[in-house]
């Protein structure tokens, strides 16, 4: 019989009763520290001694005493049982004892948002980690699942009015808030638009567009005619206005 067959036909929930009944030398002892009837206990011990070829444990007067085999068990099975709790406990998450690179994919205003408080956590929990950033417009979830990217921090998915909805599918992912933030509406003060609220189809001058080979890439949600300008990088945005702003500079208060 290989070691193979030998353990299938074996009830290794029997080993930790082993262990016990070892360390305590008491059927009534084991049974508490198990929260296990005494009966119980009582017949796992008839298995043992059945699969051992041994009594394991023998009255003498009023207590009981492990054979010479049980004394030679002690050691091997303290070690057998904690080895094997060992691989089927999962290490503990230790920022600091780790070394190695993150790939996140987000995009460029998500770091502006994040990276100040991600290089602080760095240097004070994980000075072995690193975090390398990629655009989001080129990957997807099929990056996550490949390992190619370990997370991807992105909008929670809007749907396009005129279109398909944004292609990111999270099925079989785990997924976090990261952070809130709202959306401004920048325009020149005494427009009429701002009087009664802001629609989606008014006509700004500069907006965010994704590159046309991006699976990102799409109609704005509303939009009915193009923007003058187009930018690829959401952290553009307010440069760029600034810039008009202060060309504007006798038009715009």
């Amino acid at each position: 019989m290989t070691v193979f067959d030998r353990l299938r036909t074996t009830d290794l929930n029997l080993l930790p009763i082993l262990r016990e009944l070892l360390r305590r030398r008491t059927v009534t002892g084991t049974g508490q520290a198990l929260h296990m009837s005494q009966p119980a206990i009582s017949e796992a011990l008839k298995r043992l001694r059945l699969l051992f070829g041994d009594d394991l444990l023998v009255r003498s007067g009023r207590t009981m005493q492990l054979t010479p085999l049980a004394h030679q068990l002690v050691p091997t099975i303290e070690q057998a049982l904690n080895d094997l709790e060992s691989i089927l406990t999962p290490p503990p998450f230790d920022p600091a004892a780790v070394n190695r690179q993150f790939i996140i994919a987000t995009a460029d205003s998500i770091v502006l948002t994040i990276g100040g408080a991600l290089v602080r956590r760095l240097a004070d929990e994980a000075p072995g980690m690193s975090v390398q950033c990629v655009d989001l417009q080129w990957v997807d979830e099929r990056a996550l699942h490949s390992g190619e990217l370990d997370f991807i921090i992105m909008p929670q998915p809007t749907v396009d009015a005129d279109g398909p909805a944004n292609p990111t599918d999270t099925a079989g992912m785990d997924s976090f808030l990261v952070y809130e933030e709202e959306f401004v509406c920048i325009a020149r003060k005494g427009h009429p638009a701002t009087r009664s609220g802001v629609a989606l189809e008014y006509d700004t001058t500069i907006a965010y567009r994704a590159h046309p080979g991006s699976r990102l890439f799409g109609p704005l949600p509303g939009r009915r005619r193009a923007d003058q300008i187009l930018v690829p990088q959401f952290s553009l945005l307010g440069s760029v206005l600034d810039l008009v702003a202060r060309s504007m500079l006798g038009v715009w208060s």
